[in-house]
């Protein structure tokens, strides 16, 4: 063994048998609660955070005089509240069933695993896209009242609450690819253990 070259060294540590590990019922179980919990931690936080920019919206509707300011203030909250009734809805995590025996139990895990990764895939259609226009338009009027036609440069000076906007969307889509991205993981995982 001791003339054995690296590359040697790294086939014999390649060609090992490794044990599969195996998941039982209960550790599914488990893990497909946990998962229901973190879910519904996040609809409810999501929630919580939309009822206070809603309130911070309807602010901005009485402090905001010109009518394109409260039109975009409007629409803000109607998406925020479109956004809401799904993640409340079609983005609720089902109840994981009582009693049910290990093939039910990780097609059942496996099944919400993969709503809520195509969720998270399309986050641009079902949340974020709903508070577009109210941003856009709210961001748009809120910098044209600060422009002045003579002076070109108070764009650059009022352009950085649409650039945080900007931001804030692609750090969303990202983060959210990212987690879809680990449940694909898991999905694979449950998928190996489901032949085992």
């Amino acid at each position: 063994m001791p003339n054995e070259t690296p590359h040697d060294l790294r086939e014999v540590w390649q060609s090992q048998h490794v044990e599969p590990k195996y998941m039982s019922l209960e550790e599914i179980r488990n893990k497909a609660a946990k998962f229901e919990g973190g879910v519904r931690s996040r609809n409810l936080r999501e929630t919580v955070v939309g009822i206070g920019t809603i309130v911070v919206f309807l602010f901005y509707l009485k402090w905001f005089p010109t009518p394109l300011e409260r039109a975009g203030s409007c629409l803000t909250i109607a998406g925020i509240l479109w956004v809401i009734y799904r993640m409340n809805g079609r983005a609720a995590a089902a109840k994981v069933p009582e009693a049910t025996g290990f093939e039910t139990c990780v097609s059942f895990h496996r099944r919400e695993l993969e709503h809520q990764r195509d969720l998270l895939r399309s986050i641009w259609r079902w949340y974020l896209g709903p508070l577009v226009p109210g941003i856009v338009l709210f961001s748009v009027s809120l910098i044209g009242s600060k422009v002045r036609p003579d002076h070109p440069g108070d764009w650059w000076r009022a352009s950085p609450l649409l650039l945080l906007m900007v931001a804030w969307f692609r750090v969303t889509i990202w983060l959210n690819r990212r987690a879809a991205d680990r449940m694909q993981k898991t999905i694979d995982e449950l998928e190996r253990t489901a032949e085992q």
